[in-house]
C-alpha cells in the first residue's frame, strides 16, 4: 500500500468509534456534578474514570483537573478502558497541586491494557514520586505530555506502547521495569545528573525496550540511559533504531544482563531544543533523519504532518521551517497596481505586503493570516492612489513560530508621466496636506498631488518627495536620536512642482 494511503487508512481507524465501542463518560472542570457524566451534563474527573469499565471512554473537555496530592493517592484507570482529550482541542491538563505524603505514586495508575491519548499530566510539584502516568501492561500511551519532579512516568509491566510523547523528570524521563516499545517519543531528564531512559529490572526475567525515532536526552552529568540489573536471572536489552541517543561510561550496573544495541542509524549527537521548550531548532541533528518505515503515526506531537521534509525527524515533534514565498506584480497602471504571491507554511503564518517609494517601503497592504498547509496558498493585495510614472519598491513577508522570510526587494513603474516633469502653465493650486496624525516616530497623512513635503520638528529638519495618497512614513533615526521625552511640536509644509506652497500644518506629539 503507498505510505500516503497507510497513513490515512491509520487516521480513519484512530478516528472511527467501532461497532463494539462501550459508554462515553464526559467530564469538565470545576464541576460538582458526580452523577449523570453524559455529554450534555459532563461530571467531574473522578466521577467519570469510576463510572468507566472495559470498553468505556473518559472524555475531558479542555481545562486544568485538580488532584490534591497530600495523603491523597493515584487515580485508578480501570482495565481496558480509554482516558483521553478532546480529539483537535487543548490538551486537559490533570495537575497535582501537593507532594504526596503517602505514596509515591504517579497521577494516573493503569489497571491494564489502558489507552491514555492527548492528555497533559502534571506532577511537577512533587519531587519523590512516580509522574504523571503509570504504565502497567497491555497500555498505549499516544499524544500525551507527562511532567513529574522525580521522573516523568513509569512501566510496570509489559507489553506497552508509547507514541508520540514527551516524557520529562528531574531525575529521569521515563522509568521502566518492563518491556515497552517508544515511537517518536523524547524523554528528557532536566536535573544534572538526570537519566532521560531508566530500565531496571530486580527480579528474574527479562524487559526489552525498544526507541524508534525517538529523542533520548539525560542531564549534562548524566546518561541518556542506563540499564540497572538486581537479580543474577534478570536481563535488560535496549534497542536503539533511528534515535537521537549515546552510552556513556557507567550506564550499566548490576548482578544480571545488561546489553545495548545501538547499531541501526542512532545519532550520537544531541538535539539542539528550542529555548524553554522541547521540539527542536533548526539546526538541529535530528531533523529528517527518522524512519518513514518505523512511523505508524500520522501527526505529530502539535498536530502537524509527521513527514514534512524527506523523511521525518526523531521525537515527538515535526520541525516546521520559516515559511516560503513568493511575490510578483501586475495589472499595472497610472495609479494601480496588483501585488500577488504564495506564502509555504506547515503552520499557520501572518503575511503582509510592504511598499513605498524606495526600500524602505513604508506602506503595508493585503495583510492576512495563512493556515498551515504542505501545499503553497495565494495571497494578494490592490493598490491605489498610487502616482503617474513613479518606481515603487514591494516585498512579500510572512513570519511564523520559527522564524521570519520575506522576498527579494523588487519593483514596478506606473504608467504615465512622472511627477514634476514639468508643471501645468496654470498650476497656481497650492498641494493640500490632510488626515495627519503623528504616533512618534511614525506619521501618516495624504497629500492631494505630487510634491516635496518638508517636516520639522525644533531645529530638525527633513525631507521627503511625495506623490499623491495617503502615506506612512517614519522620521529618520538622525532625527529620532536625541529627541528628548516630552512634548514636541511638527511642523509639515508641501511644494509641489509649480512652486505652490502649502499653508504650514502643526501637529503637537509627545516622545515617551
Amino acid at each position: 500500500m503507498p505510505r500516503s494511503l497507510a497513513l490515512a487508512a491509520l487516521a480513519t481507524l484512530l478516528l472511527a468509534a467501532p461497532a463494539w465501542a462501550g459508554t462515553t463518560y464526559y467530564a469538565t472542570p470545576l464541576t460538582a456534578n458526580t452523577t449523570t457524566c453524559d455529554q450534555v451534563t459532563p461530571c467531574t474527573l473522578v466521577a467519570a474514570v469510576g463510572k468507566a469499565g472495559a470498553g468505556d471512554t473518559v472524555q475531558l473537555e479542555p481545562g486544568d483537573y485538580h488532584r490534591g496530592g497530600g495523603a491523597g493517592s493515584d487515580l485508578a484507570i480501570s482495565s481496558g478502558s480509554t482516558i483521553q482529550g478532546q480529539p483537535g482541542a487543548e490538551r486537559p491538563r490533570i495537575v497535582q497541586e501537593d507532594p504526596f505524603t503517602s505514596c509515591t505514586c504517579a497521577i494516573l495508575s493503569s489497571l491494564g491494557n489502558v489507552t491514555f491519548r492527548h492528555l497533559f499530566l502534571d506532577q511537577s510539584v512533587d519531587n519523590a514520586a512516580g509522574g504523571g502516568v503509570n504504565v502497567n501492561g497491555g497500555d498505549v500511551v499516544e499524544d500525551v505530555l507527562s511532567i513529574g519532579g522525580r521522573q516523568g512516568g513509569y512501566v510496570t509491566a509489559p507489553n506497552n506502547e508509547i507514541r508520540d510523547s514527551v516524557f520529562i523528570g528531574g531525575n529521569g524521563g521515563l522509568v521502566t521495569a518492563a518491556s515497552v516499545h517508544l515511537e517518536h517519543v523524547t524523554l528528557v531528564a532536566t536535573g544534572t545528573t538526570g537519566v532521560g531512559l531508566v530500565a531496571q529490572r530486580l527480579s528474574s526475567g527479562t524487559a526489552g525496550v525498544s526507541v524508534d525515532n525517538s529523542i533520548v536526552q539525560g542531564g549534562p552529568s548524566g546518561h541518556d540511559a542506563v540499564a540497572l540489573t538486581g537479580d543474577p536471572g534478570a536481563g535488560i536489552v535496549i534497542t536503539a533504531r533511528y534515535s537521537a541517543i549515546s552510552r556513556s561510561a557507567g550506564d550499566s550496573a548490576g548482578t544480571g544482563t545488561e546489553q545495548f544495541d545501538y547499531s541501526d542509524h542512532v545519532l550520537a549527537s544531541d538535539p539542539i531544543f528550542v529555548s524553554g521548550g522541547y521540539g527542536v531548532t533548526g539546526a538541529s541533528p535530528t531533523i529528517d533523519v527518522a524512519s518513514a518505515a518505523l512511523t505508524t503515526v500520522p501527526l505529530d506531537f502539535s498536530g502537524l504532518p509527521r513527514i514534512l521534509g524527506p523523511a521525518p525527524d526523531m521525537g515527538a515533534f515535526e520541525y516546521a521551517p520559516a515559511p516560503e514565498v513568493q511575490a510578483s506584480a501586475g495589472d499595472v497602471t497610472q495609479t494601480a497596481a496588483t501585488l500577488s504571491g504564495s506564502v509555504t507554511s506547515a503552520i499557520p503564518a501572518d503575511a503582509r505586503f510592504e511598499y513605498g517609494p524606495d526600500a524602505s517601503y513604508g506602506s503595508v497592504a493585503g495583510a492576512a493570516t495563512v493556515a498551515g498547509a504542505a501545499a503553497p496558498t495565494a495571497v494578494g493585495a490592490a493598490l491605489a492612489g498610487l502616482a503617474p510614472g513613479t518606481t515603487y519598491h514591494f516585498r512579500l513577508v510572512a513570519t511564523n513560530e520559527h522564524g521570519t522570510t520575506a522576498t527579494p526587494d523588487a519593483t514596478f513603474t506606473t504608467t504615465g508621466t512622472p511627477p514634476g516633469s514639468g508643471p501645468a502653465p496654470s498650476d497656481t493650486t497650492p498641494p493640500h496636506v490632510s488626515k495627519v496624525k503623528v504616533r512618534w516616530p511614525k506619521i501618516r497623512l495624504k497629500l492631494d498631488e505630487s510634491a516635496r513635503v518638508t517636516f520639522t520638528v525644533g531645529k530638525r529638519v527633513w525631507k521627503r518627495k511625495l506623490g499623491a495618497g495617503t502615506f506612512s512614513i517614519k522620521a529618520p533615526r538622525r532625527v529620532r536620536r536625541g529627541l528628548k521625552p516630552g512634548r514636541h511640536r511638527l511642523r509639515i509644509v508641501a511644494v509641489d512642482a509649480a512652486g505652490n506652497r502649502s499653508a504650514g500644518l502643526n501637529r503637537r506629539f509627545r516622545v515617551r
